[in-house]
């Protein structure tokens, strides 16, 4: 059985990391490329000219947000597609779905629409329920849209479950993904994160109590387990 390719557009690099580390650990996912932006994208699937292409692409259109409209982020994003005949799926994540957004993105016909937190622990379980041809949102996007927007032309419809809580708060997760995951001493991750190094051994420690382990093996396995 062939994994499912997927392209994600992700200018957060711990986001990147994260959705990255989730769809390669799973058998049926494979990330085929990573882009900063859609424009590099575009680029990646034009000018390389690679013969083998995604079957899903995976853009968060929230770091764009600030200085350009998501909407006409999107709408580029799925005309240029389109022009180009490329049968690429497209699942779309932000951190907090509007209804405007949510009607656009169904009118543009993306195959999902995601809070991150709420399906990032699920993503690939998103990718594959899109590539078998649902259509995936989450639960904040049930929430604000059911009911009030027509149009999804999807066989059937998937509402993600509730992921798993992580333990760790925002600072503490990226402490351990760069100690457990890419194994760097503290000294590094000090540097990295802008911290002292006397401050990244205390996160360290917590870490390992709030996760019950005694090891960055442990403590990477549990990590693991909950992702």
């Amino acid at each position: 059985m062939s994994r499912i390719r997927v392209m994600l557009i992700e200018d957060d690099y711990y986001a990147r990391y994260a959705f990255y580390s989730l769809l390669s650990k799973d058998r049926r996912t494979t990330v085929l490329d990573e882009a900063h932006n859609i424009e590099e994208a575009q680029w990646l699937l034009e000018v390389n000219g690679k013969p083998v292409l995604p079957d899903i692409i995976l853009v968060d259109v929230d770091p764009f947000g600030q200085e350009r409209d998501p909407v006409e982020l999107l709408r580029g994003l799925m005309d240029w597609l389109r022009r180009r005949k490329l049968p690429c799926k497209v699942v779309c994540c932000l951190m907090e779905p509007t209804l405007p957004f949510i009607r656009a993105a169904v009118e543009l016909g993306v195959d999902a629409i995601l809070k991150k937190e709420e399906a990032a622990g699920n993503i690939a379980d998103v990718v594959e329920r899109v590539h078998q041809g649902f259509f995936c949102y989450t639960r904040s996007v049930s929430e604000r849209a059911f009911g009030r927007i027509q149009g999804v032309q999807h066989a059937a419809c998937y509402l993600v479950p509730p992921r798993r809580g992580m333990p760790l708060n925002r600072a503490l997760q990226r402490v351990a993904r760069l100690y457990c995951e890419d194994n760097l001493p503290a000294a590094e991750i000090a540097e990295i994160l802008h911290l002292s190094e006397s401050g990244v051994r205390r996160q360290i420690r917590r870490i390992y109590q709030i996760l019950g382990v005694h090891s960055r093996e442990e403590a990477r396995q549990k990590l693991r387990g909950i992702e």
